[in-house]
Formats: structure tokens, sequence, C-alpha cells
């Protein structure tokens, strides 16, 4: 679903040739499988022995440091609890984000916290490519990359970006990218 606030942005000069939105499943998932898991994965299989461990020794009364374990575990279990943020914020994103493609622009909307809306004109575009990982294969989807002369795929590297240049996890990718490079040509011909 387009935001509405996405859909304000379009000019009345302008005609919407598509919208959309992430694939749900895929872009859940790739918010899940990230750097974070294996990392946090590893965090839990040493602090929570420890954890429980301790509030065994707090429960007999045999740990003097009972002040200081629990609020040194807190703080140690942070890349846990950055993984379960980004997991968490990741409904907010999708809800979010959001894609309109006209005769002259494209529209991404994004954000966690703020709504992020950006408008690319396509004559400013330089390229236009496909991008498809694993996650992307399997759910059968993908992403379409735009590039201008200030922007390179270094973005594709910062998934989270509020500011992202890609449609991302779109089940009709193909003819996205095709709709983008055909409008983009005649928008250089002024046909």
């Amino acid at each position: 679903m387009v935001r509405p606030e996405l859909e304000q942005l379009v000019g009345g000069n302008e005609r919407v040739l598509w919208s959309g939105a992430p694939n749900r499943r895929a872009f859940l998932l790739r918010s899940m499988l990230n750097i974070l898991l294996p990392i946090s994965i590893l965090w839990c299989c040493f602090d929570i022995p420890v954890i429980v461990g301790s509030i065994n020794d707090i429960v007999s009364g045999s740990d003097t440091f009972k002040w200081f374990t629990i609020p040194f575990f807190f703080f140690h279990m942070f890349p846990v609890w950055l993984y379960l943020g980004t997991i968490i914020t990741s409904f907010v994103r999708l809800r979010n984000t959001g894609y309109i493609i006209t005769d002259k622009s494209v529209y991404i909307s994004g954000g966690v916290f703020a709504l992020n809306s950006q408008v690319k004109p396509l004559v400013k575009l330089s390229t236009v490519t496909i991008s498809r990982g694993l996650i992307d294969k399997w759910c059968k989807v993908g992403s379409v990359v735009l590039n201008d002369d200030t922007t390179t795929n270094s973005n594709r590297a910062n998934f989270f970006s509020a500011n992202s240049q890609d449609l991302q996890f779109l089940a009709d990718y193909e003819r996205v990218f095709a709709l983008v490079r055909d409008t983009q040509a005649k928008a250089f011909l002024g046909t």
C-alpha cells in the first residue's frame, strides 16, 4: 500500500504509471536475517547460562554482587537488544515504505520514526539496474536500483537507509525495471 503522504507529492501534471510496496515476506525476512543474528545467537549462548547461574546465586543468597550482575548483563546483552529492535522497527519501516513511478519521476517513501519521502526525476538517473540477492531469489522478488551522478551502488550496503535509492523486494521487478527504463528513454527524447 502506498502512503497517502507520498501520493500527495505527485504533481498535477504527472501521470502515475505504477505504484506499490515491498513484498512483506521478503522485507521482514531480510530484516531478520542480518549480521546481528549470528552475533546475537553467540551472545545468548554465553550470557543466558551466566544469567541463569547468577539468578540462582541471587535466589540462594550466595551472590554478593547481585546489584551489579543484573545491570551488567542488561548492558552486556546490547547486541541482542539491538537485533530485537531491528526486527520490531522493521514492521514500521515496512508500513512506511512505498513507491510511485510517474511519467516524470520516481517517488520513494520510508523511515521508522519519521516518514521520509524522496523524488528522483527520471532524466537525472544515470543507470537503472536489477539486484537479486539470496532472499530475493528465495522469495521470487527483486530490487530495482536507481543511480544518478551523485549516488552509487554503495547505498545497497546500507540496507536500513531511509533515503534508499532502491525499489526493494518487488514481485514484478522486471516489469518495473522495464517501465522505468522505457519511461526514462521517452523523457530523454521529449515524447
